[in-house]
């Protein structure tokens, strides 16, 4: 369970700092804030930029390799064996119809900071350069085409892709012959498209490989295994037509460079909330649904292999080897993290633990830690890092002071083939969660750290209305309450059919409209009237709501927001009505 030779790196308003195994004290690197800070992918080298300078270092002996003069830098990215390095500065429209700067630069760092090839990039999406795996070949999306360079000659085009209205693509990981994905939105009731090219190609319009269309898209996220051979396609709608999602309508397809494709067939109703590849490339894990939500293992062919149950997750999380799932529930769910590792061919749950407040996660190259992290401007309050094991062991716990800010952690990747899989201990783990497991009362993050204080809801009161523990029936024991149990339970159910009647009144009171009303109603226009008939069911919606409410069910997020907007609804029903 050693976590020697891990090391990250932390950015905040205090500055750049690192951050060792075991102990994982802070070092200082930079006193002055990071906008964005990033490693290659062998670990041999971090990139950072301050408001006017891009730098990049060498992370064994923290020696500085190069720095350039660069303007409010958003975006870094370095190619897959780290020799090369894009930059993105913030784009200017230029004045007096001059011609704009070149925005997006190419960095050599085998030459220390040569800048090869440098394109305007007006749009913040989609900006990074897509590299084959051998770093032969980088590509870029433009207007209508997607352009590929060849490493030899970094200005010249050598082949290019054209496809109409193309938004997005993605270039795939794995060896050559590698495969390019692009996405086109759907419009004027023809439906989306993904088609899959084999390149390099040899003309622009060359047939696909594979294509798959679908209709209800607003976007895509497009997922290739490590392999480079399947493809998952998330597409996201803005708007639920349904009514039945606040956050929109998702779906989840797989194509494959064969030829084949698929709908992901979930076996619960809602969102899919989150889909990834497992490092093996055989199986991805999908969580979907409605709250309580269902996570599922599926193998290529979209069957499923494993259902891991219901949850609080919107997340999941392979680490590294593929042999543990961390199946995880952040931004508006309480912060549980549920833990399964491959226990021969199968997986089986390995423990649990609370990471209230979590805005990330992020793995540790040995497949056995990981740090979860609170960060701003996600979250402004009780910012700081927690470093984990799966068993459940906190190795590191670090609340940042009052008034300090942390913006982003990220691990040091380790060498490929620096260390494989270890088997997983379930019986360590079971101890270790023995307490995590078990249910915890909420408390705020500011109260987070601190000794518990002692509160009531009736503090406030004063002592003669608290119930004195002596009882007033002759002869009784003692101690013994006026009002037996069962007799308390009836006056609370009373009391409940009392507060929802009380509303329905109220609500068919206010929304119970005179003679003189409706007479004035029939004589508006059309188009007033039709507005008055959608706000009246809009109250109708919200009677139910507040019924529902006082019966003591508990409401959704959108559902609370409907009822909160229902004195500025009466309030425009009246102003149409006059």
């Amino acid at each position: 369970m050693t976590d020697r030779g891990l090391f990250f790196a932390s950015r905040g308003s205090k500055g750049l700092h690192f951050h060792g195994a075991p102990a994982y004290d802070e070092q200082a690197l930079l006193n002055e804030e990071a906008r964005i800070i990033h490693f290659s992918h062998d670990g041999k080298h971090l990139a950072y930029a301050t408001n006017d300078k891009l730098k990049v270092i060498e992370t064994q002996q923290l020696k500085q390799v190069f720095e350039a003069d660069c303007i409010r830098i958003i975006g870094l990215a370095f190619s897959p064996n780290g020799t090369y390095l894009s930059c993105l500065e913030q784009y200017f429209s230029p004045k007096d119809g001059g011609q704009p700067k070149k925005n997006l630069s190419l960095w050599n760092i085998s030459k220390h900071g040569e800048r090869m090839t440098d394109f305007v990039q007006k749009k913040q999406t989609n900006w990074q350069l897509q590299w084959a795996k051998d770093e032969s070949t980088y590509s870029r999306i433009v207007t209508n085409e997607v352009h590929f360079y060849s490493s030899s000659d970094f200005k010249l085009i050598s082949a290019k892709i054209r496809l109409e209205k193309v938004e997005t693509f993605a270039l795939s990981p794995g060896p050559s012959p590698f495969h390019v994905a692009c996405y086109v939105p759907g419009s004027r009731g023809q439906p989306s498209l993904v088609r899959l090219f084999r390149s390099p190609v040899s003309e622009p319009d060359a047939p696909p490989v594979a294509s798959k269309s679908f209709f209800k898209a607003d976007r895509v996220e497009m997922k290739w295994s490590q392999t480079g051979t399947g493809l998952l396609v998330l597409t996201i709608t803005d708007v639920d037509k349904t009514g039945s999602s606040y956050y929109g309508e998702q779906g989840l397809h797989y194509v494959d460079i064969k030829g084949h494709s698929a709908v992901v067939q979930t076996s619960k109703k809602g969102p899919i909330h989150a889909a990834e590849w497992s490092p093996n490339s055989r199986e991805f894990c999908a969580v979907y649904g409605t709250m309580p939500a269902k996570a599922t293992l599926f193998n290529s062919k979209c069957e499923s292999v494993l259902e891991f149950g219901t949850g609080s997750w919107n997340q999941c999380y392979f680490n590294s080897f593929g042999n543990i799932l961390l199946l995880a529930g952040f931004g508006n769910l309480r912060g549980t993290v549920d833990v399964w590792g491959l226990d021969g061919t199968k997986f089986k749950q390995a423990g649990r633990l609370q990471a209230p407040d979590s805005t990330l996660l992020h793995w540790a190259p040995d497949g056995e830690h990981f740090l979860t992290a609170t960060t701003a401007p996600r979250l402004r309050t009780a910012n700081g890092f927690k470093v984990w094991h799966y068993s459940g062991t906190l190795k590191k716990d670090c609340l940042y002071p009052e008034g300090q800010e942390l913006w982003d952690v990220a691990w040091k990747p380790w060498p490929p083939g620096h260390e494989g899989p270890k088997n997983i201990s379930f019986q360590n783990a079971s101890a270790a969660n023995a307490a995590s497991m078990a249910p915890q009362p909420y408390r705020p993050p500011g109260a987070r750290n601190r000794p518990l204080q002692p509160f009531s809801l009736h503090d406030d009161e004063d002592d003669v209305k608290k119930p004195s523990t002596t009882s007033s029936i002759p002869g009784a024991p003692v101690g013994l309450s006026e009002v037996s149990k069962s007799a308390l339970k009836n006056k609370k159910k009373k009391e409940a059919k009392k507060a929802k009647k009380a509303v329905e009144g109220q609500l068919a009171t206010d929304e119970t409209s005179s003679p003189a009303d409706e007479k004035a109603s029939n004589t508006l226009p059309p188009e007033q009237e039709k507005k008055v008939k959608n706000l009246k069911k809009k109250l109708e919606d919200i009677r139910k709501l507040k019924a529902d409410q006082a019966e003591g069910k508990v409401l959704e997020k959108n559902q609370l927001d409907k009822i909160a907007r229902e004195a500025e609804l009466l309030s425009e029903l009246k102003s149409l009505s006059m």
